[in-house]
């Protein structure tokens, strides 16, 4: 009898998540998945990585982004950066806006703005997550957004959890035979 519920129901339940997944998009329906243009591409992302013998890191982050049309100049003319400072030290250095006839226009320090990501005092990580706001000044289309973000440890992370791991007492109920 189950058997018999269940040979029903399982195609109406195959049946509804495609409908359902059909109907959220009615514009594409009959284009299937559309990829929408964000107007921007990287053109340049390098990491590296290195290690000291403490176990401390220090990664490089060279980047650089070109704007194909005035949205995507819009969207990668303010670039945000999280980060722990209880951990990390964020550096940023060679930021500038190179234009499409050559010229470099470097960002100048007073369009960096570094400050937490909560506003809220009652946070617990009120003064640890913060986040680098970027202004990059006069970005239209054709021209790139270019820099180099260091994020230099200035903790262990595996010390650290080591130190709170062994703050934490876990007390297991005992069982009774």
């Amino acid at each position: 009898m189950i058997e018999r519920i269940y040979s029903a129901l399982l195609p109406l339940l195959v049946s509804s998540t495609f409908v359902a997944t059909n109907a959220a998009d009615t514009t594409s329906a009959e284009l299937g998945p559309v990829w929408v243009d964000p107007g921007w591409r990287r053109t340049v992302a390098r990491y590296a990585v290195t290690f000291d013998e403490e176990g401390l890191s220090t990664t490089v982050f060279d980047f650089e982004i070109q704007a194909l049309n005035e949205k995507g100049a819009q969207d990668i003319a303010q670039q945000i950066t999280l980060y722990n400072s209880y951990f990390d030290e964020l550096l940023s250095s060679e930021l500038a806006t190179v234009k499409a006839d050559g010229r470099i226009i470097a960002v100048d320090e007073r369009a960096i703005r570094d400050q937490p990501v909560s506003a809220d005092s009652s946070s617990p990580y009120f003064d640890e997550t913060r986040q680098r706001i970027i202004a990059y000044p006069h970005v239209a289309p054709g021209d790139k957004v270019r820099g180099r973000l260091t994020r230099q440890s200035v903790r262990s992370l595996q010390a650290s959890l080591l130190a709170i791991g062994s703050s934490l007492r876990i007390s297991l109920p005992r069982r009774s035979n």
